[in-house]
């Protein structure tokens, strides 16, 4: 059996996805600037669907991320931790030997960064993010208690999650670090040649508008 890889999406609704980013851009264009990169993503999750099972997981129903063959579920739990865990357990126990969970919040994944984080021999494998998060994790083995004490959201957080797994006894590695796209200075900082052809074109309109 393929391994599975998983894009955790928010349904993307003004007021529901880039909060942080909407203070400087309002609601709509933040919204807008998410469902981009949400599907820019997806497009680069798609070209792996040879070698992997691809899953969207949504906070919510919506139909904005419908593909044909696509499966499409609801992410289960009340934090992100037990989302995160339901998925990846699952994904295990339906016969997948690794699953990996992807947010869709970085704008230069690239299919050979995923595929390099399926290819860690550790049990739990973590994509960094250069804000103290992850941009994905990769799973072969699960515990209960793998993502207990996480503070989300935060600077530390990849480093609790290291802390949880080690209590767990679960190896662990981590990756180069990428970028998230959360904030307007994010967003400016980004370099629209690294970015899918959704996103560099609203990125070029905002630039130039701000620099105007």
């Amino acid at each position: 059996m393929k391994p599975r890889i998983i894009l955790f999406a928010k349904d993307p609704v003004p007021g529901n996805v880039k909060t942080r980013l909407s203070v400087r851009v309002g609601i709509e264009m933040a919204a807008t600037v998410y469902r981009a990169m949400a599907l820019d993503l997806l497009d680069v999750v798609m070209r792996l669907s040879d070698s992997a099972d691809i899953e969207i997981h949504l906070d919510a129903h919506s139909d904005f991320f419908q593909r044909p063959g696509l499966p499409a579920r609801l992410q289960v739990g009340d934090s992100l931790g037990a989302k995160l865990h339901h998925s990846l357990r699952t994904g295990l126990a339906e016969g997948a030997p690794a699953v990996v969970v992807l947010g869709s919040d970085t704008p230069a994944l690239s299919p050979g960064a995923i595929g390099r984080l399926l290819e860690s021999p550790a049990d739990l494998a973590f994509g960094q993010a250069t804000d103290g998060g992850f941009w994905g994790v990769k799973a072969s083995r699960c515990a209960a208690g793998m993502f207990d004490g996480v503070r989300w959201s935060q600077p530390t957080t990849l480093e609790d999650c290291l802390a949880a797994a080690l209590a767990c006894g679960l190896s662990t590695e981590v990756s180069t670090p990428l970028d998230d796209l959360d904030t307007w200075d994010d967003l400016a900082r980004l370099d629209p040649e690294t970015v899918g052809p959704g996103l560099q074109q609203i990125l070029r309109k905002l630039v130039d508008a701000s620099s105007a």
